[in-house]
Formats: structure tokens, C-alpha cells, sequence
């Protein structure tokens, strides 16, 4: 799928705050995403799209993990005390 994600506080998820997958294309900006117990962003099995401006902190894992076949473009963002 697609779609736009703009300006949400994303907190104290279990798993990824955002997970983007099976060619999932959406543009996610000036977002909020921290203190989860995963990772902040993760990007896996094809999916794509563009990752701007957004706040990453204080997850337990990585800010932005990329994997399996990925293909964001990821830029303009704050990522920070990651655990």
C-alpha cells in the first residue's frame, strides 16, 4: 500500500513503531517515534519508501533497520540514543 504518515507521536510500542513491508511504498515525514521496545523504523521484504525529517529515539533497538530486499530512501532525519 501507500499513503502519507505526517506528524504523529509514535511511543512504547512492543514490537517497530512503523514497519514498512511487501512493497509497501508510503511517505512517512515529521514523525515522533521513541522509547519502543524494538526498533523505531523497520523497513523489510521489498518495502520502500521515503523516511524524512522524522525524530528516532530512545528505542531498545536499531533507530532505522533496513533488511531483506528494502529499498527506502532515508533522509533529513534525527536518529538518537538508541539502546
Amino acid at each position: 500500500g501507500q499513503g502519507t504518515f505526517e506528524q504523529n507521536d509514535v511511543y512504547g510500542n512492543a514490537l517497530a513503531g512503523i514497519e514498512v513491508c511487501d512493497g509497501a511504498n508510503p511517505v512517512v515525514q515529521s514523525n515522533k517515534v521513541h522509547d519502543g521496545k524494538d526498533k523505531g523504523i523497520s523497513v523489510y521484504w521489498y518495502g520502500q519508501g521515503t523516511f524524512e525529517q522524522n525524530d528516532v529515539y530512545g528505542n531498545a533497538y536499531a533507530g532505522i533497520e533496513v533488511s531483506r530486499g528494502a529499498n527506502p530512501v532515508v533522509r533529513s532525519n534525527k536518529v538518537h540514543d538508541g539502546q
